[in-house]
């Protein structure tokens, strides 16, 4: 039995689909991938996984060359002839849905946000919504990542059928990013895990290190990301050598396994405009950090303000500034507080295994059927 798994990068598939994919196998499926090739695309064959790369501009409009791609899609699907799909991201969700339909195969879509299109006030949502409203018509179940971006689907009138669920996220696998000790108390170290795009708020993390320092506070501010110098919106790399030159930001690029920065750092920080579920957030609470996020769908379901972290307005490097303060001037105790409400609602409320078993049970009941 063959699943086939569909997203916008490698990459994802690598990061977040990993615990969901061994789970698969574990159960007898064959399992596939369809994405843009990238640096990660090489990791899938080891990882037991069927790779078929597609050329896919994400952020692309071209009607022709979107029409293309459909059919890209449509053929594929018809040659690989999985028993069932799995949707993530905007494109796949509406292209792959259309693509599922016509060959006449079950799929499973997650809603992991609602991308940067929706994040002005532009006349591009029109077309997306219809679009979505189309595709939402077909799949088996429809998956979304946090209340609010449901909440917007049945305001828009996007859900024409009682398919959809609210899951975790990816969730996160809280036997391996577990709490490790403490880094000594100086200097304070911040750490955002992102890519290195303007809406995950990485201008406003460099402008509030560069307020604390200027106040003569003893602490580090470590930027840790995939570089997206291609991508429309991502950060320059003249800009990025800026901060690190002034001693802003310490970047590291990209890290595969990031539970040792976790480790060292005393608060994660992710001062994003608008997220699904965001897996950075969920690790860090996993490991029994304080966390700071912006006051937008998807962070505040990860971190609960005054709990197991701050809440800041988003676009606001200055607010931002101000409640890291608040956590370098805080003592052992109230951040170890903040930290352990962080794992325990990690364990209680996001724990990956409660995301696969959604999908393993609703696979099968696809294949019963």
């Amino acid at each position: 039995m063959r699943v086939l798994i569909f997203i916008n990068t490698s990459w994802n598939i690598v990061n977040f689909r990993s615990g969901l994919i061994k789970a698969l196998q574990k159960r007898g499926f064959e399992v596939l991938a369809l994405a843009p090739e990238d640096d990660h695309s090489a990791r899938l064959p080891a990882m037991g996984v069927s790779y078929h790369p597609i050329a896919m501009d994400n952020s692309g409009t071209n009607p022709v060359r979107e029409l293309a791609l459909i059919k890209r899609i449509y053929k594929i699907y018809s040659q690989l002839k999985p028993q069932v799909v799995l949707h993530y991201t905007i494109k796949p969700n509406i292209y792959g849905c259309m693509a599922a339909r016509w060959n006449n195969i079950p799929c499973i879509n997650n809603i992991s946000g609602l991308g940067t299109s929706f994040l002005v006030n532009s006349w591009k949502h029109f077309p997306i919504r219809m679009m979505y409203r189309n595709a939402l018509k077909y799949p088996h179940k429809i998956f979304f990542q946090n209340s609010r971006d449901l909440q917007q689907f049945e305001n828009w009138d996007l859900l024409k059928k009682p398919n959809y669920e609210l899951i975790p996220g990816s969730g996160v696998n809280t036997a391996y990013f577990k709490p490790t000790d403490s880094p000594s108390n100086r200097p304070f170290t911040f750490l955002m895990m992102a890519r290195l795009l303007e809406e995950k708020g990485v201008r406003e993390y460099a402008l509030a290190s560069e307020i604390m320092l200027a106040k003569g506070l003893q602490m580090r501010c470590i930027l840790a990301g995939n570089p997206e110098i291609e991508h429309r919106r991502g950060i320059p790399s003249t800009e990025l050598q800026k901060w690190v030159d002034k001693g802003f930001v310490e970047y590291l690029g990209e890290v595969s396994d990031v539970r040792p920065i976790i480790g060292e750092s005393h608060a994660v920080v992710l001062p994003s405009y608008r997220e699904g579920l965001p897996k950075s957030l969920l690790e860090a609470a996993s490991m029994g950090k304080p966390v700071i996020a912006t006051k937008v769908p998807g962070c505040t379901d990860v971190v609960k303000d005054q709990i197991n972290g701050l809440l800041c307005e988003p676009r606001n490097a200055w607010d931002l500034a101000e409640k890291m303060e608040q956590l370098y001037h805080m003592s052992n105790p109230e951040l170890q507080q903040l930290g352990n409400a962080g794992r325990k609602l990690a364990q209680n409320e996001f724990e990956e295994n409660l995301v696969i078993e959604k999908y393993l049970k609703t696979i099968q009941h696809i294949l019963d059927q």
